[in-house]
């Protein structure tokens, strides 16, 4: 019998996302699958790598007003940037599948050390981008990561906020005016309620996620976590 897969894949093979190596299997090759490791521990306040433990601040939060109760961060930005942006600028099938396959492996080791707790999350949700932006775009990388997110945790995918306002892109911008370029642009379109997990891709000075936590939390969300796939090291 004749095997098309196989001729398929000796005529358009594979590479890896990252390095750009011929594979013939999964996305990633096995050499930078080594090197990508999810943090191994992080301030559960504003999810910063930290070189020891889970703390519940660190010195580069504590005195920060946050509305989000915990921030959970799985991968170190450098070392998935490839995918985030294979996702984000190409809405890549392979960055997805990759980016499945990583969450899934993060939320596993954290399980193991049991260090998140999902008491009191009833729904998914995650940072919305401007109608001009989606229109251009056609999709939101954001979402996508939230329905990877709400099918591992078994919780519903909830659209619960629309941003208002078409800003800067957050990352052409120096730390000192991230907070305000975003301030006052999202609106919440459905009642909160109880927890939520709210999911962006990459943080980094954490002015996004926060602007739209008080959103949530005004509208009536008790409880709030913040999860980045990628938390970058600048603050």
């Amino acid at each position: 019998m004749i095997n098309f897969i196989a001729i398929l894949e000796r005529a358009f093979p594979t590479r890896c996302i990252i390095c750009d190596k011929t594979i013939n299997h999964f996305v990633v090759c096995n050499s930078c699958l080594a090197k990508i490791k999810p943090i191994e521990s992080h301030c559960l306040k504003c999810g910063l790598s930290l070189k020891t433990g889970f703390h519940e601040f660190c010195g580069n939060c504590i005195d920060k007003k946050l509305y989000m109760d915990e921030v959970w961060s799985l991968y170190d930005y450098r070392d998935i940037s490839q995918i985030i942006l294979s996702l984000k600028l190409r809405r890549s099938l392979r960055a997805k599948k990759a980016m499945e396959q990583l969450i899934k492996y993060a939320f596993l080791m954290r399980e193991n050390q049991q260090v998140y707790n999902l008491d009191g999350i009833n729904c998914v949700t995650f940072i919305p981008i401007h109608w001009k932006k989606r229109f251009v775009r056609e999709f939101n990388q954001a979402e996508i990561i939230a329905n990877i997110v709400g099918k591992l945790l078994d919780k519903p995918v909830k659209k619960m906020l629309i941003k208002t306002k078409s800003t800067e892109d957050q990352t052409a911008l120096p730390k000192e005016k991230r907070k305000s370029n975003v301030k006052n642009t999202f609106k919440a379109i459905n009642k909160p309620e109880g927890g939520i997990i709210l999911v962006d891709d990459v943080a980094t000075t954490l002015s996004t996620l926060n602007e739209a936590a008080k959103t949530l939390k005004r509208a009536g969300a008790n409880k709030i976590i913040g999860l980045c796939v990628a938390r970058s090291s600048y603050v």
